[in-house]
């Protein structure tokens, strides 16, 4: 075990990084499920229950990126529907603490602080730009697309 983790005393969880990287593919990779596994469990995982299952050469890479965060103390998941846990997310992700989270059809599945049309059209907006995105992958084009943001600086 290396130096850098105490694994009997350290949990483990994602970082908003982390949980965009486990879930940006329609087919995950082994890694990203690696991922996704920290999210199945009703409180933080200790690293070393992790390390049971995964390579701590993968654990501290995911680290490195900013993927994964050591925590020192084990957290509860929180039990709430996601519209009803998005407002404590959105404070670390947007200053205005306005987000919409709309699935690849146009729907929008979570807002906060967006009325529910601007949030509809907002998710509508996104997955066709990332349709396109795909199109245009498909076509050759070398864009790597993994998120649709808008953003306005008025």
């Amino acid at each position: 075990m290396s130096s850098y983790l105490n694994a009997d005393k350290t949990y483990l969880t994602l970082t908003p990084a982390g949980i965009f990287e486990a879930f940006s593919q329609n087919e995950p990779t082994d890694e990203q499920l690696a991922l996704q596994d920290l999210l199945s469990y009703d409180q933080t995982l200790l690293a070393a229950d992790w390390l049971q299952r995964y390579s701590e050469k993968w654990l501290q890479s995911f680290i490195e990126q900013g993927w994964i965060e050591k925590l020192s103390l084990l957290l509860p998941a929180p039990n709430l529907p996601l519209d009803q846990f998005l407002p404590y997310v959105v404070a670390s992700l947007s200053g205005k603490r306005r987000a919409a989270i709309g699935s690849d059809e146009g729907f929008c599945l979570a807002r906060v602080g967006y009325s529910q049309e601007e949030a509809d059209m907002l998710s509508v907006a996104a997955a066709d730009f990332s349709g396109f995105m795909l199109r245009q992958k498909q076509r050759g084009w070398a864009v790597e697309s993994q998120a649709i943001s808008f953003f306005s600086a008025g």
